[in-house]
């Protein structure tokens, strides 16, 4: 499976609005540090952004800017580079371990490689569809598969938002699969898919990984809401009920603590994106965000434990101090913001100051407030 080495965007240059991220080189497991307003959540986005669209999951929605990514699964090196302006893409190009698959420019004219022909023969598609998408062929262009599956398995959590704390499910709208591409106020549609697809290895899997969050849960089914059952009104929506160890009686996801649901929501639907194997690369943004010190060092713990398990590339991005403390520095990429230039220092590019700083005695948040990467790079 693809991982994502690198990456780096421009967007609007020569303009007033001129926006840029340069030097972020990914691992396995990664933590995406900066001060406010430094970038994380934009950096994020990208990722998650150009994943949904080499999926096909989304159309362009940028209007002028450049991506380059650099993937690789272990022996195989993957570029790609998308150029478009106005929404029209004017260079894109696939090169596979030195060898260029795809080259195209303005008005969509470009070649692509055909595996049965083994050439490069002449193509046109439409300037505002990626041809690695609309020229999706498991016979002719099979090289294209690792990216779009690469895409697919994006998946972004906002752990700083409701991750559908407010969201009910409509009885019987679950059917078939599920696509994980929804954003987390879906979880009780993961839910039901996971319960359907894996059963009791599935369940157990959640109330586990909430015991270890400082979470007792003995039990949770989807049901009527209590409000509603109590009136012994016909009601059409369906909500999460909880039993905790400590309580008699399950009471609805819609009532538990802001920093619990966001907990379970998480659980829910990471357990499934790695039972169902379509996870490539899980991006949560604010980890941790409204949980307590030990619950929030636990969750990255867990984090860090089911995507080195599992293979699956994991991108996390924090401002607080309690997790950086518990994150080693290496596996750290600080942005620095300067205007419309925002730059990553890590491990590779700034080791003298990674190193150094590990034999000063002082706490990992220390690395960022005291901006010790870029005084030693």
């Amino acid at each position: 499976m693809l991982r994502l080495e690198s990456i780096e965007y421009v967007e609007r240059p020569g303009t007033p609005l001129r926006w840029q991220i340069e030097g972020l080189v990914l691992g396995g497991v990664n933590l995406i540090v900066g001060k406010n307003a430094s970038g994380k959540s934009r950096t994020l986005s990208l990722v998650t952004g150009l994943g949904n669209m080499l999926c096909g999951a989304s159309k362009m929605v940028y209007d002028d800017g450049r991506f380059s990514a650099v993937l690789n699964d272990g022996s195989v090196k993957t570029e790609y580079v998308l150029r478009y302006k106005q929404i029209k893409i004017i260079e894109e190009t696939l090169t596979i371990d030195g060898k260029r698959m795809l080259t195209r420019g303005p008005g969509g004219v470009g070649k692509i490689y055909m595996t049965q022909e083994k050439k490069l023969v002449s193509f046109q598609t439409p300037d505002n569809e990626l041809a690695v998408v609309a020229r999706r062929d498991s016979v002719q262009n099979q090289f294209f598969e690792p990216l779009n599956e690469w895409g697919e398995g994006v998946i972004l959590f906002e752990f700083g938002k409701t991750m559908g704390h407010t969201s009910a499910l409509v009885k019987d709208e679950v059917s078939g699969t599920v696509n994980v591409k929804k954003t987390a106020e879906a979880f009780l549609e993961v839910y039901e898919a996971g319960v359907r697809e894996f059963g009791s290895r599935y369940t157990k899997a959640i109330v586990k990984d909430m015991e270890c969050l400082g979470y007792n849960i003995q039990s949770m089914n989807v049901g009527v809401p209590d409000m509603k059952a109590k009136d012994k009104v016909p009601f059409p929506f369906r909500v999460m009920k909880v039993r905790e160890t400590e309580l008699r009686a399950p009471i609805d996801h819609l009532l538990l603590s802001q920093g619990m649901f966001r907990a379970l929501s998480l659980v829910v639907q990471v357990n499934y994106d790695l039972l169902s194997k379509k996870a490539s690369c899980i991006v949560v943004d604010d980890v941790g965000e409204g949980l307590d010190y030990e619950r929030s060092a636990h969750m990255v713990e867990l984090l860090r434990s089911k995507a080195e398990k599992a293979e699956v590339q994991l991108i996390m991005a924090t401002n607080d101090r309690y997790i950086m403390n518990g994150v080693p520095l290496d596996m750290w990429s600080v942005i620095s913001r300067e205007g419309w230039r925002c730059r990553v220092y890590n491990k590779g590019n700034a080791r003298k100051a990674f190193e150094e700083f590990k034999s000063t005695g002082m706490s990992n948040f220390d690395f960022l407030a005291f901006d010790y990467y870029s005084k030693k790079a």
